[in-house]
């Protein structure tokens, strides 16, 4: 399960203040580009992901969205 927010900090605060561990955590391009992977045990074998899409991969996730949106599946 991935959550994608413009407002990172707040969403990790919040999954933590829940008791969800982090897994893993990094960031790519940048304080912009963070992301953490959390364990939990209110949902056993799920991972729960959230990605900062403030910076320059939330640009490059809304090219991805755009080709899709017209794409014919050719």
């Amino acid at each position: 399960m991935s959550y994608w927010t413009r407002d990172y900090q707040t969403l990790y605060d919040r999954a933590l203040s829940l008791g969800y561990k982090v897994g893993h955590e990094g960031q790519i391009g940048g304080e912009q580009g963070r992301f953490a992977y959390f364990d939990t045990q209110s949902h056993p074998g799920t991972v729960v992901e959230i990605s900062d899409i403030s910076g320059s991969k939330g640009k490059f996730f809304e090219r991805i969205r755009q080709a899709a949106a017209g794409w014919d599946g050719a």
